[in-house]
């Protein structure tokens, strides 16, 4: 388990980037560890001493899911579930990255170095991965385009294959059932998403 300062550290920053219930439900998961849905939505219920009302079921889901978009959540299926069980798709683990969270601190330093090394057009292309997290290229193009009106769509996808072999950010292979593919696992790719071991 981590320090109560890291956890304290963590739950800041989880509130500040995505609100008071992504940072209960992430709260939860970093004192608690890994725990189903269900335990998640108990202990999110349960009232914290500061007045705080139950969660809905739909802004906890949601909460999960901006924090599995933004690689900070991983959902691994239940091992308790047998494989050919139908529900396994839907009973799911959720496990947190304390590291994906404090690494959030330092976006301005990853920013400044993409505006510094590569120019401003990397800086808006990975302005638009951090900020909304796993996405397609296609769509990354669009809001970064969206942003800098200057920009053509073939000089965003320079800039994008620049930054992918640049190590600054990694192709991600696609959720299938709302699994987020396990990062140490080598037949994924890891996460869109910078992390710590991605921008250096």
């Amino acid at each position: 388990m981590d320090s109560g300062v890291r956890i304290l550290l963590a739950r800041d920053i989880l509130q500040d980037h995505f609100g008071k219930v992504a940072e209960r439900a992430g709260g939860v998961l970093l004192e608690r560890g890994p725990l189903s849905l269900d335990e998640i939505m108990r202990f999110t219920s349960q009232p914290d001493g500061l007045g705080s009302e139950p969660i809905s079921f739909q802004r906890v889901r949601n909460a999960l899911l901006a924090l599995i978009q933004h690689g900070i959540v991983i959902a691994k299926p239940n091992p308790s579930v047998g494989s050919s069980d139908s529900l396994r798709g839907l009973l799911q683990i959720y496990h947190i990255d304390i590291s994906e969270i404090l690494c959030r601190l330092r976006y301005p330093q990853f920013l400044e170095h993409a505006k510094w090394m590569y120019g401003d057009l990397a800086y808006g292309v990975l302005l638009v991965i951090l900020q909304h997290g796993r996405a397609s290229a296609g769509y990354v193009i669009a809001e970064a385009r969206r942003a800098l009106r200057h920009a053509k769509d073939t000089e965003l996808q320079a800039e994008l294959r620049v930054l992918t072999e640049q190590g600054l950010i990694q192709a991600a292979a696609p959720c299938s059932a709302g699994v987020v593919p396990v990062a140490d696992d080598p037949a994924n790719a890891g996460a869109a998403s910078p992390s710590a071991e991605h921008l250096v």
